[in-house]
């Protein structure tokens, strides 16, 4: 189960990096001023919004089902901002993918917390967090790509598929 939780902890890591670390690429691409980036940044945190609705869901539905739809979901929104026209599109495709990428994050916790026995958690926790940044880590590691072309910027939004 914790290896489970920590494979899905590095979807949320590089999910939850991707725009930030990829913004200015897009922006040149697409001729963007910084207060349209910082719009776009702020318009895909806002789907911490969405992501609580997405939990009350979990109570209904089941947690583990919940686990892969959110990843499925979180995966095919950050691959539709690859194929963006403009900074809105991609601020769109961002909320979607930050929405299920924070659930996922919030339902992983959650399921560590109730898998894991007592004497547990504590490392079940650790070990997520950790896999989480290793993911963060990844979306870093493939951003030298962002500099091969103008568009390439937009391999980052495929790579998790």
């Amino acid at each position: 189960m914790v290896a489970r939780l920590c494979t899905l902890s590095m979807v949320v890591g590089y999910l939850g990096t991707l725009l930030t670390q990829t913004i200015t690429f897009a922006s040149d691409q697409f001729h963007a001023s910084t207060s349209s980036q910082g719009l776009t940044l702020a318009s895909a945190r806002a789907g911490v919004l969405l992501s609580l609705v997405i939990m009350t869901i979990a109570d209904r539905r089941g947690r583990q089902r919940l686990l892969v739809v959110c990843t499925i979901s979180g995966i095919l929104a950050a691959s539709l901002g690859a194929l963006a026209p403009n900074l809105t599109t991609l601020g769109a495709t961002q909320f979607l993918t930050r929405s299920f990428s924070t659930a996922l994050a919030l339902l992983i916790a959650v399921v560590a917390a109730e898998e894991m026995p007592a004497g547990g958690r504590a490392y079940a926790a650790s070990v997520v967090a950790m896999t989480t940044a290793l993911g963060a880590g990844g979306a870093v590691l493939l951003l030298p790509l962002a500099d091969l072309h103008p568009g390439a910027w937009r391999i980052l939004y495929v790579a998790p598929l």
